[in-house]
């Protein structure tokens, strides 16, 4: 089953009291996709909308099977969040889960260039690719299937020559900065953020979130 993040953001105005604000482009929308250019996209009251399991991990550790290191484990719903989001997280129930919240200036303390390691299985062809530089952006946790064989990394590419009947795969690890795999958090959500920002240091906004699965 996938899992969903519903994400808003919050100011802290000068009574020191946390409101809900709107209005942000959200890292679902694409001008160039008509399925996703639509105007809600653009002026939306979730930040996060994409269903980005590496921004999950960074985020709170929720579907981290890279083993990043978040930038911290699930906070729960703040004491003081507003009206508005506290009755979104009500509608949501018990199908809500990992609830927590995070400042603009905790966000933009992570180290972006803390490595994700991941591993998994390739075909033959994108270990050629592999090899001359490319890294995959497609892979599988496990193979199987009719006609379909594992070999290792230095055997792949001569097994796939000598059986073309075959799907050969190998499996390989690899590893990238987390800012190339969560670009939207790091980069444009974070510097909406900071534009709300009346004190420049990120600490008076904040986004809240949770998931569903």
């Amino acid at each position: 089953m996938g899992c969903d993040i519903h994400c808003f953001v919050e100011v802290r105005d000068r009574n020191k009291k946390w409101k809900k604000v709107t209005g942000f482009t959200n890292d679902y929308y694409n001008s160039s996709d008509p399925y996703r250019s639509s105007e809600e996209y653009k002026d939306s009251d979730n930040i996060l909308m994409e269903r980005n399991y590496w921004e999950f991990a960074v985020l709170a550790g929720v579907r981290n099977h890279d083993g990043i290191e978040p930038i911290s484990d699930p906070k729960g719903v703040p004491d003081n969040v507003s009206d508005e989001i506290r009755q979104e997280i009500d509608d949501w129930g018990d199908d809500g889960h990992s609830h927590s919240y995070l400042t603009a200036e905790e966000i933009s303390k992570y180290n972006i260039n803390t490595p994700m390691i991941h591993s998994g299985y390739i075909s033959c062809k994108q270990y050629e690719e592999f090899l001359n530089g490319k890294l995959p952006t497609l892979w599988s946790d496990g193979i199987g299937g009719c006609n379909v064989i594992e070999a290792s990394n230095d055997e792949c590419l001569k097994a796939q020559q000598d059986h073309p009947e075959l799907y050969i795969y190998t499996k390989i690890e690899w590893s990238e900065p987390t800012i190339e795999v969560a670009a939207f958090l790091f980069g444009s959500c974070l510097k909406q953020l900071m534009n709300r920002s009346k004190n420049g240091s990120g600490n008076d906004v904040r986004i809240v979130f949770w998931f569903d699965s």
